[in-house]
């Protein structure tokens, strides 16, 4: 069959309870009085999905049984069973707050309920299926996150627990509609069997696809996202981007940081999502951005300094042919009594004559060293930390610049004082880093992780300049050059890192994903083979190496690797999202 829609109905099958949860309660409330309703799905050999509370266990295990209603609990609590014509296919337990409700139901009533609302959930099924795919479709997707944030019942309330939404779109560059119905449709196949086991998946229409991660936080999501994207990558699937949004994150006032509200209205999360979803589309063929990123100022302070500042630092530096910049920052969270912009005066005397402060704020002010090199910017941080130590007890960590500095500017060493503190931070409170290729490196990174593989080649192009043989920064530039499906820029950066470092494992791992994604299987064979020598428990590489064996007929040796990639687990979310791509080849 060509035909791209699929109309045909399929019935109510017990997985339906577990994606149709935001449906769930309006259908059972309008024929019975309910208070909650939880639904379990039949499966094999009686099993239910999800499983069970213990005290709900046998009365379910009752209706399995006789196959009609039971109630428990004083009639405050009703079993009842859910039917695809004549098979059972779940149980609903739904729960009132007022003693003998059930009780004063007839049994037929009761049973004729039980038909009505299996029939009223099949219809309900089949309206919240989208026919391209198959999967659920965006107003079902939309009454989900109401359910969750509360407006089902009337105005927002606090989450139950952290969830993200993601958008996902996957864009059909095909010649006709035809052809870019059957593309969406086989996308939504790979990703339902990639993630479909962790979190339902809903296809809005035009290649945009939605998901609710339950339980997980921006840390956790970036790797999922990352992983998602690198496997329909592999798969031949793009141009493909990703936005998310955290029902957390809100803008606070201007120019402040991301701030946590009571509650947060589903409207605004999609908006939010979608602002990061079109983000994304501008950071390459295979990108991804958080909605957290757009709204954190510490992006924004790594690529610029507010023009107000930069006027009270350019006379103090002017006609100087070398001096430093230092960036203090109290460590810890900044005092309350302090006001913005006031920095404390016993600090800034502790400074010394030789430092020129421009405050920030009530924790962190610029110094700027008249004549200091490396150095003498290092001395002077740490006679500055040991002084304010000594007399006030509070800890400042320090990131100093200097200039002359290679490719960089006078008017760059404010920001580059600010990369060089976000290097101390590695060193833990109470530290100082000179501007140097790490910095850069980590710099870089920041942006990467924010899902911005633009800024995050600037700042490792900037880096190579100052320490051109620096592997990591050779390895991570090109990284972000394959994020953005640039292969020979990629592996022109991959090739530079194993001239300075033969054996090392990610340029081979990820050289061969370049070779993989150019079609050169026997490259990518080589890289991968080279690199299991050095680490024969790594996921993806035992995955990868085993797809290239099964594709090549070496299936004797893909079976012990794809069977150890199916031991292991990358963290409870990215293990779910794992699993979903190593069964596909088992």
């Amino acid at each position: 069959m060509t035909f791209p829609f699929v109309w045909h109905r399929h019935g109510l099958a017990p997985h339906d309870f577990t994606r149709l949860a935001g449906s769930l309660f309006a259908t059972f409330n309008a024929h019975l009085p309910c208070r909650e309703v939880h639904c379990f799905g039949v499966g094999p050999a009686g099993s239910l999905m999800p499983s069970c509370p213990p005290e709900w266990a046998t009365e379910v295990g009752r209706v399995l049984k006789k196959r009609r209603p039971r109630t428990m609990a004083g009639g405050t609590v009703l079993f009842l069973p859910l039917w695809n014509d004549e098979e059972l296919v779940g149980v609903a337990v739904i729960r009132t707050d007022e003693a003998g409700t059930f009780h004063r139901h007839a049994h037929a009533a009761l049973q004729e309920a039980s038909r009505r609302i299996s029939r009223e959930l099949a219809l309900v099924q089949d309206w919240a299926t989208e026919p391209v795919t198959g999967l659920l479709n965006g107003r079902c997707f939309h009454d989900e996150l109401r359910l969750i944030t509360g407006e089902a019942d009337g105005e927002p309330g606090p989450a139950a627990a952290p969830f993200l939404l993601v958008l996902l779109d996957v864009f059909p560059e095909k010649r006709d509609a035809e052809q870019g119905l059957h593309y969406i449709a086989k996308a939504a196949g790979y990703l339902d069997a990639l993630v479909g086991h962790y979190s339902p998946l809903y296809h809005f229409g035009a290649g945009v696809f939605a998901m609710l991660w339950r339980d997980a936080d921006l840390e956790q999501a970036m790797p999922m996202a990352e992983a998602v994207l690198r496997w329909l990558k592999r798969e031949e699937f793009g141009p493909v981007r990703i936005g998310i949004a955290d029902c957390k994150v809100r803008p606070g006032p201007e120019g402040a940081g991301p701030v946590e509200p009571p509650g947060c209205r589903a409207e605004t999360l999609l908006d939010q999502a979608w602002q990061a979803l079109r983000r994304a589309r501008t950071r390459g063929a295979y990108a991804l951005c958080t909605y957290a990123s757009l709204v954190d100022p510490r992006l924004r302070q790594l690529t610029v300094v507010e023009p107000a500042v930069l006027r009270q630092l350019q006379p103090l530096w002017q006609g100087r042919a070398r001096f430093a910049v230092a960036l203090l920052r109290r460590d810890g969270e900044p005092p309350a009594m302090l006001p913005a912009g006031r920095f404390p005066k016993k600090v800034s005397a502790l400074a010394g004559q030789a430092a020129r402060l421009v405050p920030l704020s009530g924790h962190e002010a610029f110094a700027l060293l008249a004549d200091a090199g490396p150095d003498a910017a290092r001395a002077w941080a740490t006679n500055f930390q040991g002084r304010v130590q000594e007399a006030t007890g509070a800890s400042f960590s320090v990131g100093l610049a200097c200039y002359p500095c290679p490719g960089f500017r006078k008017a760059d060493m404010p920001v580059n004082a600010r990369k060089a503190l976000v290097h101390a931070a590695f060193f833990g409170p109470g530290s100082h880093a000179l501007f140097d290729g790490v910095s850069c490196n980590i710099s870089g990174d920041v942006f990467y992780n924010a899902g911005d593989p633009v800024g995050a080649i600037r700042e490792y192009r900037r880096g190579l300049a100052l320490d051109p043989t620096n592997v990591n920064i050779l390895n991570s530039l090109g990284v972000a050059y394959a994020q953005m499906n640039q292969a020979r820029p990629a592996i022109r950066s991959f090739e530079a890192a194993l001239h300075h470092a033969p054996d090392n494992f990610m340029a081979l791992f990820n050289l061969g994903f370049v070779f993989l994604g150019q079609g050169e299987s026997v490259r990518a064979t080589s890289c991968f083979e080279r690199a299991l020598v050095m680490d024969n428990e790594h996921f993806d590489l035992l995955l990868q190496l085993g797809r290239l064996y099964c594709r090549a007929g070496r299936h004797a040796e893909a079976l012990p690797l794809l069977e150890k990639a199916a031991g292991l687990r990358g963290g409870k979310e990215l293990g779910e999202v794992v699993q979903g791509a190593v069964q596909r080849y088992l």
